[in-house]
């Protein structure tokens, strides 16, 4: 079936579209329009090029303008789904003529025409998003119709899958379904997961989500993993097409799209199938599946992904991913899982790792493990596994060793187990996180009662920071009469392009709305950081706040992409709506930074927490609302290794060493890896202090700060401590090695003219009571007179300091003595001193 697409005018993209964030009540198109619903927006796109040649007759040239574009890009939305090609040439002169009308008024009345508001979640947009992700690895996949479920014609030419290095190596070739399984059928009633077999391609995750997915129809007659493959019979499984072609429904890139195939399947020179197949090559499906899928994919060499990700594409089932790391907490997991599992709600496998140093012996790096079953009972709970990669029956190579699959003695002896088959191996749940490196599980979405999903791009600026972008929507939700919690889910979906995209990475950061909030104000994160990942799909689940109606989401992106796109989508129990965020503020600045040796201070429990980039956010009232309070939104974007925090602080502008709680306008308490944001709202207009701090000062990178104001601002960077003024550091120790009471250190300043001074003490290992004294010298040297001090002692982080003050010239020079609790500790300190004039800092004991 030959299509045509529909492609958007390219003046289009000349006419000035400025992307501005609009709420908008529009749903994602999650399918093509029905005829009607096509009709009615043909109606509209009619409707509203009317509206644009009036307003042009009128002199409203801005308001036709607006309307020219809005027409076009309607009828570009129509043209996608139009079944007729004459039709299509119709809708396409249209847009094209409301395209050049709509440039003429732009080259005529530049000066009257303001920037487009662009609804980037209306129906258009987001199908224009999914239309510019139609091609993966180079084939085009066009939208899933009704149409693409019944026989196909046969096309001699139609493009095969490459095949992988081993299979060529082996000679292999293509060759009719027919000649390669001669005596199977399409899918046997007797279907078993455990029936499935990987040949020596290497897409062990494909195959495990078909074993896991025949094991769950064999259970639930749910054609999980089967139900892709068309034509179907009135079961709904698939049957054999009498024009040997076939066609595949994958959930790719935020919709359901067309992959054709024909039955030519690789065989080997001898004529040995090299593809998926069961035990007793007695069904065709696992081949065709993979075929179409790796077809997709790139080809038959297909490395990198996992279950999880591959029954997403073949069901709509959502993927997750579930690290066994130390920190796994393996009760709670099985019981969140088991339930699940016997109702047949979700499926699972298991991955290992890619270390083989690490591995345990006779278990495959880089490999997927079907999960057959869960049991639990007299205190055990166990895991039934399947390895995918078997040798069918039929093999010439078929021997009673090597159909028992490659669970070697060196697994059997090295795994606890429990009890084992000729296939399949059980072991405990509570082991798992010492042999496996990740937990691979995929959820049936009709769980939830609940569900949205929007489809948007990030923009990108140029010369952005470590190649990253963000973007703001907003979750609504609708609690029930009792605001009882709810669980939500909101899985993020990269859009793919090329099985060669490296260094691509998305995250996600979920925020409590401070608009929402029924008691007080403040936004908070709702999660701990997290890493943005180079998995395709990232899933975040948590409970909803009763007293919460709105949650800010941040997605953010790292790679080389110019248009990078994803999918979000939410799913709860109670009602939902995904919308765009708010939109941006009307004052705002933007400023570059970076954490270097000298401003890599790390979190607030870091004594070096005082050298992070720190700004004064100064708000103005406005002349004509002066009672009007502030509100500020701050987000940060560095690389996607650095956990990063901003925090707003009430300090007047002027720089912190540490903080309390009641000082802080805004901000967490946690990082987040790669993106932060924060606001605050009721503000005064006055100073703010705004700390942008890394985790740990080891962490050195840029980043990019943009704070905006619904009053006019001004931030500015803060000078470091003692910026302009000349430096002088002493480390050293506290106590001797004996344990006996130490002699408190001290330093002898010498002063050639009258000098203003900071100085700070610091116990850099830790917490420490500490305090420094400066004292005028007698004759001989000793104490006599205290000048200064920096107090009572105290154990801040950041150490002690002084007030900026100032001493006169003394021939005797002054006494530092620095002193610590207990007398007897051991510790070593750091001396700084920034004097306005050259000073002389010797150590005296």
């Amino acid at each position: 079936m030959s299509r045509l697409v529909a492609r958007v005018p390219p003046v289009l993209s000349t006419l000035g579209l400025s992307v501005v964030s609009q709420n908008t009540q529009a749903c994602a198109p999650k399918r093509a329009p029905t005829p009607a619903e096509w009709s009615l927006k043909l109606k509209e796109a009619q409707a509203t090029g009317a509206r644009a040649t009036k307003h042009e007759l009128a002199g409203s040239f801005d308001a036709a303008f607006d309307s020219y574009v809005k027409a076009a890009q309607a009828y570009i939305f129509l043209l996608r789904h139009c079944p007729s090609q004459q039709k299509k040439e119709e809708l396409r002169a249209l847009s094209t003529k409301l395209v050049e009308r709509a440039t003429r008024i732009k080259q005529a009345k530049k000066d009257l025409i303001r920037p487009l508001q662009r609804e980037r979640l209306s129906i258009e947009e987001q199908d224009a998003v999914l239309e510019r992700s139609s091609t993966v690895n180079g084939v085009r996949l066009p939208r899933w119709t009704t149409r693409d479920a019944v026989d196909q014609p046969f096309h001699p030419t139609d493009s095969q899958p490459t095949l992988s290095p081993l299979q060529l190596q082996q000679r292999a070739c293509w060759r009719p379904a027919a000649e390669v399984f001669p005596t199977a059928q399409m899918v046997a009633s007797s279907l078993r997961g455990r029936d499935i077999v990987q040949d020596n391609v290497s897409d062990c995750s494909l195959v495990s989500a078909l074993i896991v997915g025949a094991e769950h129809h064999s259970k639930f007659g749910s054609k999980l993993g089967l139900s892709c493959l068309y034509p179907q019979g009135d079961d709904g499984l698939p049957r054999l097409s009498k024009t040997r072609r076939y066609t595949a429904r994958f959930l790719v890139n935020g919709t359901w799209r067309m992959v054709t195939i024909d039955d030519n399947l690789p065989a080997s020179e001898s004529g040995q199938p090299m593809s998926a197949s069961t035990k007793e090559q007695d069904q065709l499906w696992p081949a065709l599946v993979e075929k179409a899928y790796l077809k997709m994919m790139g080809g038959y060499e297909f490395h990198g992904s996992n279950s999880g990700i591959d029954l997403h594409a073949l069901s709509g089932w959502i993927p997750e991913h579930i690290a066994l790391s130390s920190g796994h907490h393996s009760g709670k997991t099985w019981t969140r899982i088991f339930d699940a599992f016997e109702a047949g709600r979700c499926v699972l496998t298991l991955g290992t790792g890619k270390s083989e140093a690490s591995l345990t012996p006779g278990l495959i790096a880089s490999h997927s493990y079907a999960v057959l079953d869960l049991r639990e009972g007299e205190g055990r709970r166990e895991v039934e596994l399947m390895n995918p990669w078997r040798t069918s029956t039929s093999s010439p190579t078929a021997t009673p060793s090597n159909l028992s699959s490659t669970w070697t003695e060196d697994v059997r002896n090295a795994l606890p187990r429990i009890d084992s088959g000729a296939e399949t191996f059980v072991v405990d749940w509570d082991h798992l996180s010492s042999h496996f490196e990740a937990l691979h599980l995929s959820w049936d979405p009709r769980s939830f009662r609940a569900s949205d999903s929007v489809h948007c791009s990030i923009p990108r600026k140029a010369g952005g920071t470590n190649s990253g972008a963000s973007t703001q929507l907003q979750l609504k939700v609708e609690h029930s009469p009792d605001r009882l919690p709810t669980e939500i889910w909101v899985l993020v979906s990269r859009h793919l392009h090329d099985k060669g995209d490296a260094e691509e990475f998305v995250g996600l950061n979920i925020v409590k709305s401070w608009r929402s909030s029924r008691k007080g104000r403040g936004a908070t994160r709702v999660h701990d950081a997290s890493s943005l990942t180079d998995n395709p799909f990232l899933l975040y689940r948590f409970d909803s706040d009763p007293d919460i109606d709105v949650y800010n989401l941040f997605v953010s992106y790292r790679g080389a992409a110019a248009d990078p796109r994803f999918t979000l989508r939410a799913f709860a129990d109670t009602p939902i709506k995904l919308e765009d965020g708010p939109p941006p503020l009307p004052y705002s600045q933007s400023l570059q930074g970076s954490w270097t040796e000298k401003t890599a201070g790390g979190n607030h429990a870091c004594a070096t927490f005082l050298n992070n980039p720190q700004y004064r956010v100064s708000l103005s009232s406005l002349p004509e609302r002066p009672n009007l309070r502030g509100e500020l939104s701050i987000r940060c974007d560095t690389s996607k290794d650095t956990p990063v925090n901003v925090k707003l602080v009430r300090r007047k502008g002027e720089r912190i060493a540490d903080f309390e709680e009641r000082d802080v306008v805004a901000g967490a308490s946690t990082y987040s890896y790669g993106f932060d944001s924060t606001h605050a709202d009721d503000l005064f207009p006055e100073s703010y202090t705004l700390v942008v701090s890394s985790f740990q000062p080891l962490h050195k990178t840029d980043f990019e700060l943009r704070v905006e104001s619904n009053l006019p601002l001004e931030v500015s960077l803060i000078p470091p401590e003692g910026a302009g003024m000349f430096a002088r550091s002493a480390r050293g120790s506290w106590g001797s090695p004996d344990g006996s009471e130490q002699v408190e250190p001290s330093f002898l300043l010498a002063v050639s003219k009258p000098t203003q001074l900071r100085i700070r003490l610091q116990a850099p290992e830790g917490p420490l009571p500490i305090a420094l004294s400066i004292y005028s010298t007698s004759t001989d040297g000793a104490p006599h007179e205290l000048v200064e001090s920096t107090g009572p002692f105290s154990d801040a982080v950041c150490g002690v300091v002084t007030r900026l003050f100032r001493l006169p010239t003394s021939d005797s020079g002054y006494l530092i003595i620095l002193r610590a609790l207990p007398s007897t500790v051991q510790a070593e300190f750091h001396l700084l001193l920034y004097a306005d004039q050259p000073v002389t800092l010797s150590p005296q004991r």
